[in-house]
């Protein structure tokens, strides 16, 4: 059996309208693990912070970390929305990740794939977390896999 050690983001790039917005995220971590010999498989980290491996022979080794973020300096309706699907690389191998989620704290919002909400002008800061699926190849071929994913934020 040989591990597969992913990190999943090493940078991030964003796009938003023209406003005086700024937004900071930390990676998505799904962990190392052992790939399955013979059969395909995937694992996801939510945006609550769970990690999952399907299907039973993949071997979660190290557990992965969904992605923190920090949107401030803007009120009003915002939406947020992520790139799908992503491509990571390792050398010349590479797997993709996709089915990105989001969730916040306040207001209590679980996990959806597109994040609406209305930031009020008192505390105009949002902390939300983002989640996402890894597509793992059968025997995959290890090593440290990064990719950049994109998150958009609108204000309509």
């Amino acid at each position: 059996m040989v591990a597969l050690s992913v990190l999943t983001v090493s940078a991030m790039s964003t796009q938003r309208q023209a406003w005086g917005a700024t937004l900071a995220c930390t990676p998505i971590d799904f962990g190392t693990f052992a790939p399955c010999p013979t059969t395909a498989g995937t694992v996801t980290v939510s945006p609550a912070g769970t990690t999952t491996p399907a299907p039973g022979c993949l071997t979660q080794l190290g557990a992965g970390k969904r992605a923190q973020c920090l949107l401030t300096g803007e009120t009003g309706s915002i939406v947020i929305t992520a790139a799908s699907p992503v491509t990571l690389n390792s050398g010349g191998d590479s797997m993709t990740v996709n089915n990105f989620l989001f969730s916040a704290d306040t207001p209590p919002i679980a996990s959806v794939p597109t994040l609406s909400v209305t930031i009020g002008s008192s505390s105009p800061v949002l902390n939300f977390y983002v989640g996402a699926t890894l597509n793992i190849s059968a025997a995959q071929a290890g090593g440290s896999y990064t990719g950049t994913y994109t998150i958009t934020t609108n204000n309509p």
